[in-house]
């Protein structure tokens, strides 16, 4: 199957599991708290990743199609960390390219863009992806061998690859010993459970996901092609 018969497949999923979508974004809200805030909100408790007392998140505000966790975002924002939320615009060769652009207030920060997806406003401060701690990235399905489908424009593709290259260069300066950017503290693809399945269409430029957190948990992806 192509990528465009995928992503109609994926549609008419959704459409027939819709009564399922609020109980699993429920779960998925609850195990990204848990996963992220258990050092930060009281009563969270079962931390599985570790993260430093300032910490940034880049993630993204669910569209109305995708797992609901905006109120695991508020949470993450009154523990006064920061939260980037992606917008596209133009970079400096003036191709429209994915950056982050840090918010205070869900309720203030955010404007409606293409797609039916809001983004943060203009004159917000861009977050360098070398500041960047933990990526939460949407798409439309995944495999378990690491595969992404999104929506067409690759920008999650292009940023990831970017971030992943800024990191290991900047990890490398920072610290004196020789630590590697470990992806699998750092991105985590988000979906429904009947999104994840068996295969998905990839070519030789998209970009893999190391894991995938769903409301049954977080899986740990193995690339069926690792030369990719």
């Amino acid at each position: 199957m192509d990528k465009q018969a995928l992503r109609r497949e994926m549609k008419e999923r959704n459409q027939l599991r819709k009564l399922d979508m609020a109980m699993e974004s429920e779960q998925i809200c609850v195990l990204l708290c848990k996963l992220f805030l258990s050092g930060f909100v009281p009563g969270i408790h079962h931390v599985s990743v570790a993260i430093p007392k300032k910490c940034t998140l880049a993630a993204y505000y669910p569209r109305h199609d995708e797992p609901d966790f905006r109120h695991f975002l508020q949470l993450w924002l009154d523990t006064g960390n920061t939260l980037a939320l992606p917008v596209v615009a133009q970079d400096a060769n003036g191709e429209p390219n994915l950056s982050f652009r840090a918010v205070q207030r869900l309720d203030r920060d955010l404007v409606a863009a293409p797609m039916g997806l809001q983004e943060p406003a203009e004159g917000l401060e861009t977050v360098p992806a070398r500041d960047i701690d933990i990526i939460l990235v949407p798409g439309v399905a995944f495999d378990l061998g690491g595969g992404r489908l999104g929506r067409g424009k690759g920008y999650y593709d292009r940023f990831l690859q970017q971030f992943t290259a800024v990191k290991t260069e900047y990890m490398a300066v920072q610290t004196e010993r020789n630590l590697l950017f470990d992806q699998k503290k750092a991105i985590f693809a988000v979906a429904f459970s009947w999104q994840v399945i068996p295969t998905v269409p990839m070519e030789s430029y998209d970009v893999r996901v190391p894991q995938v957190l769903t409301a049954a948990g977080v899986a740990a992806t193995v690339p069926k092609n690792p030369e990719r």
